[in-house]
């Protein structure tokens, strides 16, 4: 907002100070035998010279307060209330708030800043200083000695063994040393022979040799980066060439175990699995349906063809095969029709494979949603001998 007055050929810049600026003022709850452009100028003419009242006050479209622009001097406290006398002689305190109160600095007689607040709010905290002392450390009475252990303040402490050196330049010196740890049983490790170590593996969990990731989400670049955290001696085998998102993620330990990787597909890898000294183990596939029924198809294809060709060799099928045999099978989500079903069935019914025995929750994939919208569904894995 701008500010104009009458020119003056006396006018001097050095000697003219900004004290008057409109700003509007509110008369919250007036009551309304005041709203009279008589009585709103009166009202106003307390604070200093009015100018106008707003449209809404004019034609009376609010009630909850009223709003004037007046010209007030800001060098002098502004109040935040009025004593109004109404025409029957009734005292009542009227309240007064502001849209904006600037800021008047004595000092520099500007509007727009204050250097006692500007002070204030610079002016940091006395800091104490804090003074170093040298004490001397109390020294351990040697009637107080006992054992492995010395008593401070009621408190029990290890002692150090003192070394005293009787030659050399260091004559004089002592070197303190921590006490010899004493193992417990559980910490010493048995040897089936003795000066040979035995490489049974720990009592637990069983060792992974060979394990499989699904739906990686990794760009190739970035893949060698991340199988070499396993170290050195795991091997890698992915399905990046036929799907550019690499979803299937073989892996296994090259110095216990070994895979031959024979088939890579889109959806699936298959190998056969030795042992160390050659012996097969087990023909396996590891598979990653897409996402849709008619994504899905070239894959029922291609395993009913592959379980054909190896005939009576066991073969396991696990993964993730996006896909669902019964409505129990699902929790929530949209129903299952036979259209979803056919071809998984019938790809069961012309291999004869069958569902492995496994622990854990049922189901075994959710959408990581909340209440109704959260949709569980079960994860196969299957075999055929």
């Amino acid at each position: 907002m701008q500010n104009f007055k009458p020119w003056s050929p006396h006018f001097n810049f050095h000697e003219e100070v900004l004290k008057v600026i409109p700003m509007w003022v509110k008369f919250p709850n007036l009551p309304l035998n005041c709203w009279g452009s008589v009585s709103l100028s009166r009202l106003s003419s307390v604070l200093r010279v009015p100018l106008f009242a707003d449209e809404c006050t004019t034609q009376q479209l609010r009630i909850s307060f009223a709003r004037v622009l007046i010209e007030v001097d800001v060098t002098k406290p502004l109040p935040s209330h009025i004593v109004v006398v109404d025409a029957t002689g009734k005292e009542f305190v009227q309240p007064v708030s502001y849209d904006w109160k600037p800021s008047f600095c004595k000092k520099c007689c500007i509007v727009g800043h204050d250097c006692a607040k500007v002070k204030q709010a610079t002016t940091r905290p006395a800091v104490q200083k804090v003074v170093k002392k040298w004490v001397v450390k109390k020294t351990v009475p040697e009637d107080k000695q006992k054992g492995n252990s010395a008593v401070v303040d009621g408190t029990v402490t290890p002692i150090y063994t003192i070394n005293v050196v009787q030659s050399g330049n260091d004559a004089g010196w002592m070197t303190a040393r921590k006490p010899d740890r004493v193992l417990n049983q559980q910490d010493v490790h048995h040897s089936d022979d003795e000066g040979e170590e035995s490489d049974e593996e720990s009592v637990g969990e069983p060792p992974v040799y060979v394990i499989a990731v699904l739906e990686t989400r990794v760009e190739s670049r970035n893949a060698v980066k991340i199988q070499n955290k396993f170290g050195s001696c795991w091997s890698w085998s992915c399905n990046s060439l036929c799907n550019p998102r690499g979803r299937i993620w073989l892996g296994w330990n090259s110095l216990k175990v070994t895979v031959t990787v024979l088939i890579i597909h889109e959806q699936f890898i298959h190998g056969e699995l030795a042992d160390s000294s050659g012996n097969s183990i087990r023909v396996f596939t590891v598979v990653y349906g897409l996402n849709t029924v008619e994504t899905r198809k070239p894959l029922w294809r291609e395993l009913t063809g592959l379980a054909a060709s190896i005939g009576s060799t066991p073969l396991l099928l696990l993964g993730d095969f996006n896909d669902v045999l019964s409505q129990q099978d699902r929790l929530n989500g949209a129903g299952i029709t036979s259209y979803d079903t056919q071809d998984f069935e019938q790809f069961l019914f012309l291999t004869g494979v069958a569902e492995l025995r496994v622990i854990g929750n049922f189901y075994s994939w959710s959408n990581k949603s909340i209440g109704d919208r959260r949709i569980s569904s079960r994860i196969w894995g299957m075999e055929s001998g």
